[in-house]
């Protein structure tokens, strides 16, 4: 499947590594009430976030979505969100959330992974089924009040 230029694998309902749905998967990769950037690192490996399931290789990049609720985030699906211009099968939130970018240190992709954790304010743009999130596209950086759009 490709998705705004980016090719997605195509997956059962299940993903067959931990047993889990696809909104659960997401879940366990982008939403944490308490994120910090100094938790990148620990958060990673504790939820289990690879490059490629398989290997169990350093993911290069990872976004989190702090804030109070999962429903929050599964509004953005319905009507807290807007069809993406872009790829109108995405979906892109009204609202900016808190977000927590972990980027991979160093050039090898090899355990053990470090990560660097940057904090920023966004509007996230997530792929849904059925009304949930089950991908995470990416997060546009709302400019402050005395920067032009």
């Amino acid at each position: 499947i490709i998705v705004a230029g980016i090719t997605m694998p195509v997956m059962s309902e299940i993903d067959v590594q931990l047993n889990e749905t696809r909104y659960q998967k997401f879940l366990r990769q982008h939403f944490d009430r308490d994120m910090a950037v100094k938790k990148c690192g620990s958060e990673m490996d504790k939820r289990k976030i690879y490059g490629d399931e398989h290997t169990h290789s350093c993911k290069k990049v990872n976004t989190f979505i702090v804030c109070d609720s999962k429903n929050l985030i599964n509004d953005v699906c319905d009507k807290a969100g807007s069809p993406y211009p872009k790829n109108p099968q995405l979906r892109i939130s009204n609202k900016p959330f808190h977000v927590i970018t972990c980027k991979m240190m160093g050039g090898s992709d090899r355990r053990p992974c470090e990560y660097r954790g940057d904090s920023s304010t966004r509007k996230i743009v997530i792929g849904c089924e059925n009304k949930l999130p089950v991908h995470y596209e990416e997060g546009i950086i709302i400019p402050s009040a005395n920067e032009s759009v």
